[in-house]
């Protein structure tokens, strides 16, 4: 929907009672039906009448008077709709089983502690405060403040939209594993879409419709903390779906609980062909569909017949992208040779100017996982220092980023990467101008494929969800192009998305950021 503004004053200026709290505040926009501030209504502020009602203390002496005639008469109107979360005996739906995440606690947050205590603030740690103590109202209040201080902050979004679900009663509960310790950035870019896609959905909601929770976990990329993160998190029967993990080899650590439990997983960064279950998504190209596309790409466009592959022969994210490469360019008929640059003896600029020398390679593909890309980088450095003898450079998502451009330079220059999603795409303009707004300034693709699998485990909730009403439905999702990060999709057989990547390049022309000479431009869509 069209943003709005809203000033906490309704078009009449009357108070409304479903406005908290009363009285004006800054201009704040919003993208959902009620603003984020104070409750108001879009209709409300611009008009229509829908739900004036009466002023406020009207409708308190009207319900206090209801009160005594119906024979309860304290004397004290505490609320007129009692929080169902709050009291001595509140529905299991309210809270987290205290026997449940007991290993490593620190490590899991649904509002009662924080996982980035770089981003504290004081209404962030009152909110916390209030959402340990049950009173879902005050730290929705705190919540509010703390998400306008901080309209960058995803984590703050989730709790403020986890507090208005537990206030609601009986929500529906996801988790979100990301990679807080190793991979802050990620983790951070990969909860914006998640955030974003619950404010929506919890936004559309009506009176009596539970809303959405998230459970985030951080896994920091390790896959033996994926694994016990994995088997915490189908320990919780409440849970119904896990939005993760980001490195491929942190979801194939886990994918085993997931199977066991019958817990769909969505992963919207791990590529790997390796993984494989009749539990396991994806909203991201797989490696094949990325690796074959630079492969026609190189054969095709750019009359290349010899390459030389650079890749983590230990990495299930490298090795099936080289795999892929490799199979695709041989039967376009190309030939290609591979390196192992983990090796402990491997030198990059031996390595580069032979290839280039001896082996007749015309151009460079690089494969690394993420531990390596600092590889990567050497071996473009390396290649760059052949002057008119530099090859033309190609290159998987893990190079999709803007440290990479950092500290690559000019070495990196008309690299090529098949990605997932480009702000600079048409198909893609929408997402990214609403998120753009939504976060006060421009996301990554992390960002888009993590608001997509929220999307599509959104689409499989229905009333009585459980995990295998879930995991059928997740089967037969199909969304819109104006439901997504942009691009129509739907699941194959395989739990792959049905899309097609995009190439980009590094150019001189587009910088990506302040201080940074060189950006992405779209090649191909």
């Amino acid at each position: 929907m069209k943003s709005w503004v809203c000033k906490g004053v309704a078009k009449d200026g009357q108070p409304r009672s479903n406005q908290s709290p009363p009285g004006p505040h800054d201009e704040f926009e919003n993208f959902g039906t009620d603003c984020a501030i104070c409750g108001l209504t879009q209709e409300q502020v611009e008009g229509g009448g829908g739900g004036a009602g009466l002023p406020i203390a009207k409708i308190a002496a009207a319900a206090a008077a209801a009160l005594v005639i119906g024979g309860i008469g304290t004397g004290v109107l505490s609320r007129i709709n009692p929080d169902p979360c709050q009291g001595n005996n509140p529905p299991p739906s309210c809270k987290i089983d205290p026997e449940l995440y007991t290993w490593e606690p620190a490590r899991f947050s649904w509002g009662q502690q924080t996982l980035f205590p770089g981003n504290a603030s004081v209404p962030r740690t009152e909110g916390i405060e209030a959402f340990n103590q049950g009173d879902y109202a005050a730290a929705i209040d705190s919540f509010q403040r703390a998400v306008a201080g901080n309209r960058n902050d995803p984590e703050v979004l989730i709790f403020l939209n986890n507090a208005r679900a537990r206030q609601k009663g009986s929500p529906f509960r996801l988790a979100a594993v990301v990679p807080v310790d190793n991979a802050t950035n990620s983790a951070q870019e990969m909860l914006r879409g998640i955030a974003q896609a619950q404010e929506e959905f919890n936004q559309s909601r009506g009176d009596g419709e539970p809303l959405l929770e998230i459970i985030i976990a951080n896994d920091g990329n390790e896959p033996e903390v994926s694994k016990r993160v994995a088997e915490e998190l189908v320990k919780d029967p409440s849970v119904l779906g896990v939005v993760g993990h980001n490195s491929s080899d942190a979801s194939k650590a886990a994918l085993e609980s997931y199977q066991a439990a019958g817990l769909a997983l969505i992963s919207p960064t791990s590529t790997s062909t390796e993984l494989s279950s009749d539990v396991f998504f994806r909203t991201v190209p797989s490696d094949t569909i990325s690796a074959e596309s630079l492969a026609q790409y190189a054969k095709e466009e750019m009359d290349i017949s010899n390459v030389v592959i650079f890749y983590n022969p230990d990495s299930s994210f490298s090795r099936s992208l080289q795999s892929a490469f490799e199979k695709r360019f041989k039967d376009l008929g190309g030939t290609s040779s591979s390196q192992d640059m983990t090796d402990s003896e491997f030198d990059a600029g031996i390595a580069v100017a032979t290839a280039a020398s001896d082996d007749g390679a015309e151009a460079i593909v690089l494969f690394p996982n993420t531990d390596y890309r600092s590889v990567a980088i050497e071996i473009a450095k390396a290649n760059a220092r052949l002057q008119n003898r530099k090859l033309p450079l190609l290159g998987g998502d893990s190079l999709y980023s803007i440290d990479i451009l950092k500290t690559g330079g000019a070495s990196v220059d008309g690299l090529i990467l098949a990605v997932s999603w480009f702000s600079g795409s048409g198909q893609f303009e929408a997402f990214s101008q609403a998120s753009e707004k939504q976060w006060g300034g421009l996301v990554s693709w992390r960002t888009a494929t993590s608001f997509d699998a929220t999307q599509a485990f959104i689409k499989s909730l229905s009333s009585g969800a459980n995990r295998s009403t879930v995991l059928d439905n997740l089967k037969q999702v199909s969304l819109p192009a104006n439901e997504t990060s942009g691009q129509a999709f739907e699941f194959t057989a395989d739990g792959d998305r049905q899309s097609d990547p995009v190439l980009v390049k590094v150019s001189r022309e587009q910088s990506a950021a302040s201080g940074v000479e060189f950006g992405f431009e779209l090649l191909l869509d």
